[in-house]
């Protein structure tokens, strides 16, 4: 007993003492862009040059289907340095885990992951509303939410739409013509009505390790973008994932193996970690 109640006094100092160090580690490893046929995987720095990279791509195509991730992406919790999520906060409680029983470290991450949901969201960059809405606008692009969050989470959620409401995030409405039958069978969800009225099409993938590539190739058969394109190769739907984890771009890619369609998977390298948002 004693030395359980030790260890758990270690592991939890070491995640308090953690805010103030975690500044100090290194950055995410450094990658070389990848392209593999139709498929191609690039990091951008920052939400702007992500923005002028959709409209350069989107002249050879006749039609664009953007899925931008959420969290660490678009936004992130509000005055926070070290939480459950962020990417160099992670690999920090990955070298923590070795320090800890198994037993309180999972009780810690539990925590982490509740005190996540529960904050109030703030953007990454302040123009993403504005330039989303701006894409949207244009009848080549469509630009949707892909989140690897569950739905329904009852107050998370709840939390999670009032935030991006109040932050004036608004995404493509799901197509008129979309097969909501074809989706059942899909792993991933969709708000309700009533929530996609006052948001636009956002998608749940419900889960971290959730291969998003297939949710998305889902949706777009399910909403008949095929058909809309023309033959000609280079009129094929093209489609963007928008995420700040490499993983979950790498897989999605194997998703749009030879089927014509072109993928670009794009890492929002907002660097998050280690500073208040501005």
């Amino acid at each position: 007993m004693i030395h359980a109640v030790t260890m758990t006094a270690v592991c939890m100092t070491l995640v308090i003492l953690s805010t103030t160090i975690v500044s100090s580690l290194g950055g995410l490893s450094n990658h070389h862009d990848s392209t593999d046929g139709n498929n191609r995987i690039e990091t951008i720095s920052n939400f702007q040059a992500v923005v002028d990279r959709i409209w350069l791509e989107s002249t050879k195509t006749d039609t664009m289907v953007v899925f931008s991730d959420l969290d660490e992406t678009l936004v992130m919790p509000d005055d926070v340095v070290f939480v459950y999520g962020l990417p160099r906060s992670d690999e920090f409680t990955r070298q923590l885990e070795t320090s800890c029983d198994s037993v309180n470290f999972k009780r810690i991450g539990k925590e982490m992951e509740r005190r996540y949901y529960d904050l109030p969201l703030t953007l990454l960059d302040q123009e993403a509303p504005a330039e989303i809405k701006t894409l949207d606008q244009d009848p080549v692009i469509d630009v949707f939410a892909l989140t690897s969050r569950h739905y329904p989470a009852n107050s998370d959620t709840e939390n999670l739409i009032e935030s991006l409401i109040y932050l004036g995030l608004q995404f493509t409405n799901i197509p008129e013509n979309f097969d909501y039958s074809c989706f059942e069978n899909s792993q991933g969800l969709l708000l309700s009505a009533e929530q996609e009225s006052r948001l636009g099409g956002v998608i749940f993938a419900n889960g971290e390790s959730v291969n998003k590539g297939f949710i998305m190739r889902d949706f777009l058969n399910c909403s008949h973008y095929d058909s809309q394109a023309a033959d000609d190769y280079d009129m094929k739907p093209h489609v963007i994932l928008l995420d700040n984890t490499l993983e979950k771009l790498q897989a999605a890619a194997e998703a749009f193996q030879d089927n014509g369609i072109v993928f670009t998977g794009t890492r929002v390298d907002n660097k998050t970690d280690g500073r208040a948002v501005e």
